[in-house]
């Protein structure tokens, strides 16, 4: 039979939390079922049996409990949020944050980040250096973040390495400063790097060679000849660009008069590239990633349109806005500056003059005069017709087409002009798709009679007097006239 003991070392686990709950809570904490028996006699030969654990209850939240002597619980130095755990410090920043020095006795290892796969590779974890200084422009303090990582190069080749880079942030998080150490042991250096000093020593190599205290390139290749890199090293190589003759010339994009062989004039096609000063005509689309500025000299057109297309989809000027953040930003915009003239039409198809709109009409005699529009407060459309009356009464189907254009309430208004003597008339029993018309103080005429019917545009129901004023400030910034 082995003995059982309860030892300062078997009970730690479960009476951490005593030390965070007080001493007032031992009792309830040892009221667990008992462990089962454990031989201690190679462990711990000289451990004691505990009666009772004791605390001294100065314990504060998150802060993990120790045993400062045998069966004594008290505070550490170590504190645990349940997220991150502090040495030294009672708020942890980080997984884990210590205030104060530490000794690694052993390597300290900074693991990659991922896995490499051919579609790129992975670096290390970084080390990060830190220091504050004061902007005096800002009135604040900026921190000054140097970082040393390891980066892969070369991935996804037969030749894999990397590099131990110097990453430099001011404020920010830190960017690559180009100095870094390859896997040879080559240092390459940032953009600009200067040497302050006396250069003392230095070995050929490279296409370079060192003669007494002068480094040069190396001066043994053949006359005609330059160094050329051949993939490992530089090497004496002929020149093949230059040192020789034009033998011929052929013509490109834009210009004529080639292959010329011994001599000759090149010219530029001029249906190919625009002329200043002279008609251009082109005869493929043309595409202006900018405006187009239209300035014509003295009394002329600006912008002449000819189409000669007999299909409807094809008109003679096509606008487009693709504008998708308002729907009443402008497609189309005439402005008459100097006579308050301006018209436009925005992304939605709604048209807004501060003119006049109308119509031409032919007279018997060919003359064409103007007609106006009426004009109304609200978005109404109309249709008109006839009916009769049979025996005091009938009924008006309304127009199943134009039915479709209007409220689906019945609300709309209907305006009737009899063309006989009767007693009046008057409309009743609307719906969406008919109304009845009957003769007032009940009379049984049989009387022809005209109607016309105002209704509100489907979908514009609300729209009254809608307020253009910002769409009258003219948007378009004009070009100036050169």
């Amino acid at each position: 039979m082995r003995e059982r003991k309860s030892n300062s070392v078997c009970v730690f686990t479960r009476l951490g939390l005593v030390a965070l709950l007080g001493a007032a809570s031992i009792t309830a904490v040892l009221a667990e079922p008992p462990l089962p028996p454990q031989d201690t006699s190679t462990n711990n030969p000289a451990a004691t049996p505990c009666t009772g654990v004791t605390a001294d209850g100065t314990a504060t939240a998150n802060q993990v409990a120790k045993f400062s002597a045998p069966c004594q619980i008290h505070q550490s130095q170590i504190f645990d949020n349940g997220t991150n755990v502090g040495i030294g410090n009672t708020a942890p920043g980080a997984k884990l944050d210590v205030s104060g020095g530490g000794i690694i006795r052993g390597l300290l290892a900074l693991p990659t980040t991922g896995t490499a796969t051919s579609a790129g590779g992975k670096n290390s974890q970084a080390i990060k250096l830190m220091a504050s200084a004061f902007n005096s422009a800002t009135n604040k303090a900026v921190l000054q973040s140097f970082q040393w990582q390891v980066e892969p190069a070369g991935n996804n080749t037969a030749t894999p390495s990397g590099t131990l880079n110097l990453l430099f942030g001011s404020g920010t998080t830190p960017a690559e400063t180009g100095l870094k150490i390859g896997g040879n042991g080559w240092i390459t250096f940032a953009a600009g790097q200067t040497f302050p000093g006396t250069l003392t020593g230095a070995t050929s190599g490279g296409g370079l060679n060192v003669t007494g205290s002068t480094l040069g390139l190396i001066t043994s290749c053949s006359s005609g000849q330059l160094l050329k890199w051949s993939g490992s090293a530089w090497v004496c190589s002929a020149d093949n660009n230059s040192g020789g003759t034009v033998t011929g010339v052929a013509t490109g994009l834009g210009l004529t008069g080639g292959p010329i062989t011994t001599s000759g004039t090149l010219a530029i096609d001029t249906t190919v590239v625009p002329q200043l000063g002279v008609s251009n005509n082109f005869t493929v689309p043309q595409f202006i990633s900018g405006y187009l500025d239209l300035f014509p000299s003295g009394d002329s057109v600006a912008l002449y349109a000819f189409n000669t297309s007999t299909d409807s989809t094809h008109p003679t000027l096509y606008v487009s806005n693709s504008d998708s953040t308002s729907a009443g930003d402008f497609a189309l915009q005439v402005v008459g500056p100097n006579f308050g003239g301006n018209c436009t039409i925005d992304v939605s198809g709604n048209l807004f003059c501060s003119g006049t709109l109308g119509a031409v009409a032919r007279t018997a005699n060919s003359r064409k005069v103007g007609l106006y529009t009426v004009q109304a407060s609200e978005n109404l459309i109309e249709d008109v017709g006839s009916g009769a009356l049979s025996d005091g009464v009938t009924v008006v189907e309304v127009a199943s087409d134009f039915a479709q254009t209007i409220t689906a309430d019945a609300n709309y208004r209907v305006f009737l002009t009899p063309s006989g003597d009767c007693e009046g008339l008057y409309v009743t029993n609307k719906t969406a798709t008919s109304f009845e018309v009957r003769e007032l103080k009940n009379g049984r005429s049989n009387v022809q009679f005209d109607y016309r019917i105002v209704a509100h545009r489907r979908g514009f129901e609300a729209a009254r007097l809608p307020d253009v004023t910002k769409r009258f400030q003219t948007k378009l910034q004009e070009p100036a006239t050169p």
